[in-house]
């Protein structure tokens, strides 16, 4: 079966190849910046790709707390926060600010000049 990356590249390969790049340069600057904020699961949950769209990120399950990194996290209180940590359900009657550490769009930004670049 063909993927939608090689029947985009049989299309138009010189569009494709350019995105392509663009998808793997993207990957790897997430990773690299998230690598400094002292999350382990996040560097290795990068997932890009090409598809018919363009090209796409997300980020798997194991990383899921990606959100807060990126964006930041207001102070929450009440009687039952509860999340999961090292495998145990831990309780919080109240959990502090977190301040934002973007990762992903330093990446998107830099990625998007570098194909401005290629385009023009």
């Amino acid at each position: 079966m063909i993927s939608h990356a090689e029947l985009l590249l049989t299309a138009q390969p010189e569009y494709t190849r350019l995105l392509l790049e663009a998808s793997a340069k993207l990957k790897a600057e997430a990773e690299a910046n998230a690598g400094g904020i002292g999350s382990k699961r996040i560097p290795g949950a990068v997932r890009t790709g090409v598809d018919e769209r363009g090209i796409w990120l997300r980020l798997s399950r194991r990383a899921s707390h990606g959100w807060y990194v990126e964006y930041g996290r207001p102070a929450v209180r009440g009687h039952k926060l509860t999340w999961m940590q090292r495998g145990k359900r831990v309780f919080a009657g109240k959990v502090r600010a977190v301040a934002p550490r973007p990762f992903l769009r330093p990446a998107i930004d830099s990625v998007t000049e570098w194909l401005r670049g290629q385009v023009r």
